[in-house]
Parts: structure tokens; sequence; C-alpha cells
């Protein structure tokens, strides 16, 4: 279906798909009476004439150098292409009658019977599609090849003869998805882990616009919620470099931006990518020029009481919980790096057993605004955040600290700030006690100096 020209060969292309018909009328007496339509047999040869778009567009995303031109789209001879009326899939199927056109004839005989102004919907494929109700695009593998065999087009006719060939207006093909190139760096620290990622899990989120397949029968997409995951990546191999073909909602309301999640050798890796514009359309090409560092993180347990599920900021790396998302009951627990959660409607959460650390991340742990805060602890915690001068930010609002253990359980927050007033907190004196409860902060200067510009404030609590 496409041919390599310099980077890339695809279909990619803009055209819209031609639907109509003419409908023919024929004068009888004084009145005229539109011609009746005719049906014609079973397994009769059909032609169309079908064009798709010589060039397309190819877009880099912010980042400047290495942009891929020339892109050209051209039938070929393996393609399949399915015919659909309604909802009934024909057994039959076309083929173009010439290799690497930019247009050309249709060809093939079709089992079902068709009529005279009804219409037909094409899917052109490069390969053989064995479900065609479960059109897969997360299969793929990350590959140049397995980008190129999921480069479906889309085309509408009407019928104008029936017999002894079928014939149609002409189909004009257009895109079903767009294509990508990205290059992915791993960081664990300082060091490249991008060579260790064999058999990664690639997973990308677009704001509820990406879809996963599509349902060829009903003419339907299936989204989670924008998000897409492919498995068995080999980072390694490519040397950190990703092909995929992905299909994007309405181009005024897809998402810019790109939430890029690896996991690879039992590590998380996360980042960001942006489109400067409007969001993605289906029929570019996108080079994100540039490598794409994502860094470690490890994510904790993080468990919603409610309905209210957080939002996640990307280039912040922190969940939170806002007026469009309602107040917060959570419990986050286990081991965390590199991320925070911002409490901007307030609620309650639990800090189960947290060891957190927030380098390569924000710079606080919690961050309360616009409404108090209950902290619950479930054993004791540590907070660790070198970027700042608090742990739990909660500038003039109250942090409502209590615990349902009648064993003191510590609250132990390491950070930049060794003022009195802060404690590890931003503002110590709005740290209020639980009900029930007893919490004992810290003395004056009783911290722990690490000597390496950060100082260790233990608090506890314990239920009366």
């Amino acid at each position: 279906m496409k041919q390599m020209k310099n980077i890339l060969g695809s279909r990619l292309m803009t055209a819209a798909a031609m639907t109509l018909g003419l409908a023919m009328t024929a004068c009888q007496s004084d009145n005229e009476v539109a011609d009746s339509p005719q049906t014609g047999a079973k397994g009769t040869p059909c032609e169309v004439p079908a064009t798709i778009a010589a060039d397309t567009r190819a877009t880099t995303i912010t980042e400047a150098g290495g942009t891929i031109s020339d892109v050209k789209t051209v039938f070929n001879a393996t393609d399949i292409i399915y015919v659909k009326k309604a909802t009934t899939v024909d057994d039959g199927f076309l083929k173009p009658t010439t290799d690497g056109a930019e247009s050309t004839t249709l060809a093939g005989t079709l089992k079902e019977t068709y009529t005279t102004g009804s219409g037909m919907q094409l899917l052109m494929s490069p390969t053989a599609i064995t479900d065609l109700a479960n059109i897969k695009y997360d299969d793929q593998n990350g590959t140049k090849a397995s980008m190129l065999a999921h480069d479906y087009a889309i085309a509408s006719v009407s019928i104008n003869q029936v017999s002894p060939t079928i014939k149609t207006t002409g189909a004009a093909f257009k895109p079903m998805q767009a294509m990508f190139r990205m290059k992915l760096q791993l960081k664990d620290g300082d060091a490249d882990f991008t060579s260790s990622a064999t058999d990664a899990t690639l997973t990308i989120d677009n704001d509820h616009t990406l879809y996963y397949g599509y349902n060829y029968t009903t003419d339907t997409w299936m989204n989670n919620d924008g998000i897409i995951t492919f498995k068995g990546i080999n980072l390694s191999a490519s040397n950190g470099e990703v092909y995929l073909a992905l299909p994007v909602g309405n181009a005024h309301s897809s998402s810019s931006r790109f939430d890029i999640t690896v996991t690879a050798g039992g590590k998380t890796f996360r980042g960001y990518k942006d489109k400067a514009g409007s969001g993605f359309v289906n029929g570019n090409f996108y080079n994100m020029s540039g490598t794409l560092t994502l860094s470690s993180k490890v994510m904790p347990t993080m468990t919603n009481h409610s309905g209210n599920k957080p939002r996640y900021s990307s280039d912040r790396s922190i969940y939170y919980w806002d007026s469009t998302t309602g107040a917060a009951d959570v419990t986050i627990g286990g081991s965390s790096l590199g991320y925070g959660f911002d409490f901007e409607s307030g609620g309650q959460v639990t800090l189960s057993m947290v060891n957190a650390n927030t380098s390569g991340g924000p710079s606080n742990f919690i961050r309360v605004f616009s409404s108090d805060l209950e902290v619950n602890l479930e054993g004791d915690n540590y907070l660790i955040c070198p970027g700042d001068g608090y742990c739990i930010y909660n500038g003039d609002h109250n942090v409502i600290l209590g615990t349902t253990s009648t064993t003191p359980l510590k609250l132990v927050l390491r950070s930049k700030g060794n003022s009195n007033s802060g404690k590890g907190f931003h503002t110590a004196t709005r740290v209020v006690t639980a009900t029930g409860c007893t919490v004992t902060p810290p003395a004056d200067d009783a911290y722990v100096d690490n000597g390496d510009g950060t100082y260790t404030w233990t608090w506890t609590v314990v239920k009366d």
C-alpha cells in the first residue's frame, strides 16, 4: 500500500471521502418519474476508481531538527480493500489493479447483491484482517514495519451500475490514523537504562481522544479514556526509536500532549511531549524530533474510597484533586519516587507506611490549598523532599493530623527547611490535632542536620 521515500512511506493523506451519487430521472408524459433502483446478482465483478493523496504534511513536535519530508503515498498491488453495505461485510474483496500509483481502479468479485443508488464503505488494509469487528492498534511492537501494517484508510462510494459489472462513484481514501516517530531515553538516576529495555511496555495517554481499536462492522471506535498500551517494545534494539500508528479524535478537541509511561526491568519511567497548537490530526506524520528523556519513578499504591478520582499533571508529576474532581478520600501507601499530591478541595488522605522521595518530581509531597485537609497515619511514614523547604505545604490552611493507632506513630519529614516555624511543614502552627488524638511536634531546633542541606523533623501521633 505504501512505498518508502527518504525515511518513511505511508498512505498518509488528507483528501475527504466522496460519498455522493447522482440520482437519474426519466420523463414520462408530463410527469417526471425517478428510475427504479436496479439490483444485481451475487458474484458480480466490481470496479471502483480510486485516488489517494500524493503527499502529506510531516509535522515536527516542539524541538528543532530532524523533519521528514517528501512522503509519498501510493496504492500497492498487495493492498486488500474490504467492502461493506450497511453493517454487512462482503465475503469478497477488491484489489488495486496497478502497483505504486497514486490513482488506480479497484477490482474484484463481490458475493453480496447490490442496488443502484445505495452506498458502500471501503476499508483499505496493507494486510489481511482476521477480525473486522476488532481491528487492533494496540498490538504494534514499535517498529516501522509494524506501524505501516496498521496504515488503514477508508472511503465511501455510491453505486451507479450493477450489471454486468458493479460500478461506483470515485473513492477518495482518507487515513484512519496519524503516524508517529519518537526517540525515547530511559534515565534511572544518572544511568541510561534504554539499552536494558528489551521487553518494555509503553503506555500513551492523550486525554480521552486516543483510540485503541475499530469495529468496521458497526463503524465504531474503541476508547479507554484516551489510553493505549503496547507490549513487547524492544527499545534496546532500536536505540530508543519507536514508530506507532495512532488514531486520534477530532482535531479541535484532541489533546496536543502525550503522557508517556514505560515500564521495563521492574522500573517505571514517565515523561510527556507537547505539540504546539491544536491537537493531532489523522493523516499527518509527526516526527517527535530530538530525544524525549523519561525519568525513573516509583508509583505508590493509591486507593480511592470515593468516585472522586484525581487528575494527573505530567509536567509536574502530580496527582491532584480540584473543584472538578471534588474532595479527596484516598489512601496512599508504600514506596514513592518522583511523585506528589495536591489537595485543592479538601477531604482526607491516609498515609499508610509511605516511604517517599520527591527527587526528580515536585518540590512537595503534599500541597494543601483552598480547603483544610485531614491527614491520617497508618504506621510510620517517611517523606523526603530535597527540592524545597517543606514536605507538606499547607500555607494558611489547616492539616488535621490524626490516627486510629493506640501505638505512637512517627511522621518523619526531611527537607531543606530548618525553621522552627515549619518543622517540615510550611506552617507548623497550622497543624491541628484530630479529635481524640495527641500530636507531639518536634521541639524547637530538634532537627537532625543530614549534612546535605536537608534537615529531618519527627512528629508523633497517637490515639488517646
